[in-house]
């Protein structure tokens, strides 16, 4: 086969996939481009035209690798090409998002009681990442009859402990980041367990007698 055969029979191919795997603002992002087919060596360029990569980014042009530093929550478009040997080139366009460090802001839970609902309307609150409606909440060490929800961040439930805790939430986006942090959580003890009334009213002989009892206190049921 001559060479012009040869061009036309092993022109390259950009096999990587787009949108490109996201990026996390102020941190190193890599991505390295596929190619298939074409003589070696392979040449990769960014195409000027409709490139809006944050400011620093670049293509290696032996590699394919794209590097740079985002400083802010971006979708960026760009083109790359890729020669062979003979000049034979392939065109690509690529998307890429970065977005913002995923963080948990609640510093603190509000105090619960034993035996007792906990607070109606306690969320733990999330900033960043790919933002509310994505994110998956998980928790280790609530006390005994409390949960969260995996997808609210809603905690809830009637505590059957009581004590300090410092339980340790996670919450995961779809950048991928994952993100833990521990809070304090109190828990107070259920109130001594008291018989309502006191004293029963005294009983007729040859009636029949009707008193209501109730209880407060303690841990339910």
């Amino acid at each position: 086969t001559d060479r012009i055969g040869q061009r036309h029979q092993c022109s390259p191919a950009i096999t990587s996939t787009s949108p490109l795997a996201n990026g996390i603002v102020n941190a190193p992002y890599t991505a390295t481009l596929q190619a298939s087919g074409g003589t070696a060596p392979l040449a990769w360029a960014l195409v000027a035209a409709g490139n809006t990569l944050p400011a620093g980014f670049t293509l290696n042009p032996s590699t394919g690798v794209v590097t740079g530093t985002a400083t802010s929550n971006v979708t960026s478009q760009f083109s790359a090409t890729v020669t062979d040997l003979w000049n034979a080139p392939a065109t690509k366009a690529f998307t890429v998002t970065f977005y913002p460090v995923l963080t948990i802001t609640s510093t603190s839970l509000p105090s619960g009681t034993q035996g007792s609902a906990y607070p109606t309307g306690t969320t733990l609150a999330v900033s960043g990442g790919t933002g509310a409606g994505t994110y998956t909440f998980s928790a280790t060490g609530l006390p005994t009859g409390l949960q969260i929800d995996a997808s609210t961040g809603a905690i809830a439930g009637t505590p059957t402990q009581s004590g300090p805790f410092t339980p340790t939430f996670t919450v995961s986006d779809q950048t991928p980041q994952t993100v833990m942090k521990q809070i304090a959580l109190t828990v107070a003890a259920a109130g001594t367990l008291v018989l309502l009334p006191t004293t029963l009213p005294n009983a007729t002989a040859g009636y029949n007698y009707l008193e209501q009892l109730s209880a407060t206190g303690g841990v339910t049921p």
